[in-house]
């Protein structure tokens, strides 16, 4: 999901089986990559938290009841 993981993620095709192995297979061998995924990952983590997500979670849900209630 780009939305989630950003440039963290090795992205492949996800209906193809061997392209999910070779990326598997890839991010598994290159070292370089591999620590590159895990730093972008840590940096990515820092952009979530449980209470930003049970704020946004909340004004959403408010939100379909505003709506639903005009």
């Amino acid at each position: 999901m780009l939305e989630i993981c950003s440039d963290a993620s090795f992205y492949v095709n996800l209906y193809d089986l061997e392209c999910i192995a070779e990326g598997i297979e890839r991010v598994i061998e290159d070292e370089n990559l591999k620590d590159t995924l895990i730093q972008k990952g840590f940096l990515r983590v820092k952009n979530f938290s449980w209470g930003k997500s049970a704020k946004e979670h909340i004004r959403a849900i408010l939100e379909l009841i505003n709506r639903n209630s005009v």
